[in-house]
């Protein structure tokens, strides 16, 4: 099988090899995402310690040994972080993240060693969701003038 894929690239340029690549790797479920090891959790749902994948997809808490997904929240239903300093008895800082709608909203605590990128991901994330929204929304001067 290895022979016959390099028969098949093989008269690829290297930007062309690049782009079939990526094309191939985004799309696994996790393409792009930054991980943190998450230390402990308050949520009873998610069994800490374990990993925690972020990308436009959404938060994946992932088992830290067989990488499996327990649970995912979609990045629409992330309202805010922000990170709490360590308390006394611990030697890493939390970041809360309330997560759900207006109607039901709850606070996860999550202990990590890398709160603050955490925070800056997510919100990255987030602002990009938004302007590809903002996109959506607005028609393009064309359409504008047939109004």
């Amino acid at each position: 099988m290895t022979t016959q894929h390099m028969q098949q690239v093989q008269p690829l340029n290297p930007n062309q090899a690049r782009a079939q690549f990526l094309g191939l790797v985004s799309a696994f479920p996790m393409f792009g995402s930054s991980f943190f090891y998450i230390q402990s959790c308050s949520s009873a749902s998610i069994s800490a310690p374990c990993i925690l994948a972020v990308n436009l997809n959404g938060l994946h808490f992932l088992n830290k040994d067989t990488h499996e997904a327990m649970v995912r929240f979609p990045l629409k239903e992330v309202q805010s972080t922000r990170t709490q300093r360590p308390t006394s008895g611990s030697s890493y800082p939390y970041v809360e993240i309330m997560i759900g709608d207006l109607l039901n909203q709850r606070i996860t605590q999550l202990q990590l060693e890398q709160g603050l990128e955490l925070c800056r991901v997510i919100a990255m994330h987030m602002e990009n969701m938004l302007s590809v929204r903002e996109k959506r929304l607005t028609l393009p001067p064309s359409e504008i003038t047939l109004l």
